[in-house]
């Protein structure tokens, strides 16, 4: 039997949307698959920093995006012991239910057939090489074969040969985020100036020693209606079963300045939760007929940097690789690793220094000392702004 589409990608977040848009527009035959019905709510919390407005940029998304979201300037950051702080901080946040569902619509209006409510059951392996997928839609069970696999489908996705490259760095490298929706949220004038020149609240609290907590306006309304998305994030290594409503609930008892911006709040959606790993949880991102992009090939720092950011910049590599291989007609994981990892493969002396200063970031009496010694101390501040917020 031939193939059916040049490529198939499982999974239509950011980095397979992203990685669809351009392999459609560049002309190749490519199908998107995804579980899920279209759009569809995302655990994330919504920041969209340069590197992902560069890509929806770069596919004529921009004027959606922003008509669709708030965009930040600053952020509000408050230690455990009270010690606040407003420091630069530029991204756009809006909902991924509109983001990825924008990118995905572009890609099919570029060429690719996207199916959702279609499940990938596994993938169809032969002669050492992967070779389409199996797929239940609708109740039904059928193949469908392509010359790539792309496996974009999330930190719980379907990695041929997957495993963990974490014993090097310390730690499993893997976190949990959950967040919720709401509105109403009171954002202080002072810094909630519309949606071109809002903030965000970031905050740290023995709830969570190893992680932090938000509050962001995200989407149009962000400001206007004080629609918020509000979420915590916390590495899995703790041990600890900690949920953000718990968390958020003991805020607004003790800590003055979150009880100020929950009165009268709604919230309007239930929490949501979603696995995410760093560039330290899996070391393997091609193979025969495969490559593994975005969260599912675990190329960001979610606790320090833009996932977003990572995820879209992975799909562009992917497609890059992709069209090189096409051209070819090779798929084998040499040529494939050569093309891609090549293009996404980290620093890991710089991705050491981020992981040493990320986890001592989390560490209450870090935070709170590096937080008072901001409040006075702007060259301290720069080099903070710059080498733990990027």
């Amino acid at each position: 039997m031939g193939y059916e589409r040049d490529v198939i990608i499982i999974g239509a977040g950011i980095a397979g949307s992203v990685c669809a848009a351009y392999l459609a527009r560049a002309g190749a035959d490519v199908l998107v698959i995804d579980k899920e019905v279209f759009p569809r709510d995302k655990a994330c919390g919504d920041l969209l920093r340069e590197e992902t407005v560069t890509h929806l940029s770069r596919l004529n998304l921009f004027d959606d995006l922003d008509r669709k979201g708030t965009l930040l300037r600053r952020i509000h950051v408050i230690s455990e012991n009270g010690s606040e702080c407003v420091l630069p901080f530029e991204a756009y946040a809006s909902p991924r239910f509109n983001v990825d569902n924008m990118i995905i619509n572009q890609a099919v209006k570029y060429g690719a057939e996207f199916k959702d409510g279609c499940r990938v059951r596994s993938l169809i392996n032969e002669d050492g090489y992967t070779k389409g997928v199996k797929v239940r839609e609708r109740g039904v069970d059928y193949d469908i074969r392509s010359r790539l696999v792309i496996l974009a489908a999330g930190a719980d996705g379907l990695v041929p040969g997957k495993r963990s490259g974490a014993g090097t760095m310390g730690g499993s490298g893997r976190y949990v985020g959950e967040r919720a929706y709401f509105t109403g949220i009171n954002l202080e004038e002072l810094l909630a100036k519309g949606q071109y020149n809002a903030y965000g609240v970031f905050g740290f609290s023995r709830e969570l020693p190893n992680g932090y907590y938000w509050v962001v306006p995200s989407g149009a309304a962000g400001v206007r209606e004080g629609y918020c998305n509000v979420g915590i994030i916390r590495s899995v290594d703790d041990g600890k079963d900690i949920k953000a409503r718990d968390v958020f609930s003991r805020l607004i008892e003790s800590n003055r300045r979150i009880s100020s911006l929950f009165v009268g709040a709604e919230q309007v959606s239930p929490w949501k939760s979603d696995s995410v790993q760093d560039v330290t949880a899996v070391d393997v991102r091609s193979g025969n007929g495969y490559l593994v992009i975005g969260n599912s090939g675990s190329i960001m720092l979610p606790m320090l940097k833009d996932g977003t950011g990572a995820a879209a910049a992975s799909g562009e590599a992917a497609a890059l690789a992709a069209k090189e291989a096409i051209g070819a007609n090779d798929f084998s994981a040499e040529f494939l690793e050569e093309r891609y990892d090549e293009r996404i493969r980290p620093d890991r002396d710089r991705l050491k220094y981020e992981r040493i200063t990320s986890e001592s970031l989390y560490d209450i009496s870090v935070s709170n000392q590096m937080i008072a010694r901001m409040v006075n101390n702007p060259n301290y501040t720069k080099k903070i702004v710059k080498e733990v917020f990027g």
